[in-house]
């Protein structure tokens, strides 16, 4: 990790003629330090081919700052996820303010393949059921699915998704999800009309329903910090990728901005700040919704409740209905 820290600090990724590059030159110019970032089972080589390629395939990706780019591809890079192969991750534009930056997003499989090399949980499914197949699930003090997706004709509609994994010292954990609590989930990221939920709306459903599934699970450093990236992207918040933070895994990332106003984090800050800004009712009604499916602890969700009651009495008390 030095090694990576200080070849960075001594390259022109920190030049400025460097960070004007145009992307495509900047990559080629960084591929050695992209190199001292990687897993040993990935090459700089691959992972400049993909990440060139994401950026020709997507042309609002050129409108951010290349170091934006660079340093969201590096993020990748340190996670040991690949740009947009087989759902691992995918890189969105996100506007901030009068500029973009780019966001790394980490896909289910991505996440999957995280909570498999923490050494903790040895399988994780996660599948969409369709409502022709055959379902069964059991909670309790043994917990099973049988699940007989259905092979000839029409499989129908979605209606849920589940997530199975598979502990190292045993047991299984098993989450399910309606499809209508999905969409609810879908409707309130600041994503919901760009991005892998407009491409890929079956892998952003695996992906929702393993993160609130890895609550419960033992998380390593990549899985914790892929989550918060993910997080951060879904309500709408800058992730604050760097090189540096890129760098440094077992460091929890700087607060953030989302649009111009700075956020506090922990997530509950971000609900809030939302509170406090509120309007109407309505934007009260946004919060309370959004902040239900958050991972949040109890005494957080207490403060938010409280400040939604607060900011609802302020509303009555000015004698009119907001909405």
């Amino acid at each position: 990790m030095n090694k990576l820290k200080n070849a960075i600090a001594g390259q022109a990724v920190t030049n400025e003629s460097a960070a004007t590059r145009p992307f495509p030159q900047l990559l080629e110019h960084m591929k050695k330090q992209i190199a001292l970032a990687l897993p040993a089972h990935l090459s700089a080589d691959r992972i400049a081919r993909i990440a060139l390629t994401a950026y020709r395939t997507n042309p609002a990706l050129a409108k951010a700052d290349p170091m934006s780019l660079f340093a969201a591809v590096l993020q990748a890079s340190q996670l040991g996820l690949e740009i947009a192969q087989n759902g691992e991750a995918y890189l969105v534009p996100f506007r901030s303010g009068s500029t973009y930056e780019i966001q790394m997003i980490p896909g289910y499989r991505g996440l999957i393949k995280l909570a498999r090399q923490s050494g903790e949980i040895t399988a994780v499914s996660a599948r969409i059921v369709h409502e022709h197949d055959q379902f069964e699930v059991c909670f309790g003090t043994t917990e099973s699915v049988v699940h007989k997706p259905r092979v000839i004709g029409d499989r129908g509609r979605p209606v849920a998704a589940y997530c199975i994994a598979e502990f190292r010292s045993g047991g299984t954990a098993i989450e399910l999800m309606s499809w209508d609590e999905i969409m609810k989930i879908k409707a309130r990221s600041k994503a919901a009309n760009n991005g892998p939920w407009v491409t890929d709306e079956h892998e952003m459903a695996r992906k929702t329903v393993v993160r609130r599934a890895a609550k419960y699970w033992p998380l390593s450093a990549e899985l914790s910090r892929a989550i918060t990236l993910d997080e951060r992207a879904a309500v709408g918040a800058s992730q604050g990728i760097t090189i540096e933070s890129a760098t440094h895994i077992d460091e929890p990332l700087a607060p953030t901005t989302t649009g111009d106003e700075p956020l506090a984090l922990p997530l509950s800050g971000v609900f809030l700040n939302d509170v406090a800004a509120a309007t109407s009712l309505e934007d009260l009604d946004y919060v309370r919704s959004a902040s239900a499916d958050a991972d949040l602890s109890h005494d957080e969700r207490d403060r938010i409740g409280e400040a939604i009651r607060a900011k609802a009495t302020q509303f009555a008390a000015a004698g009119d209905d907001p909405r």
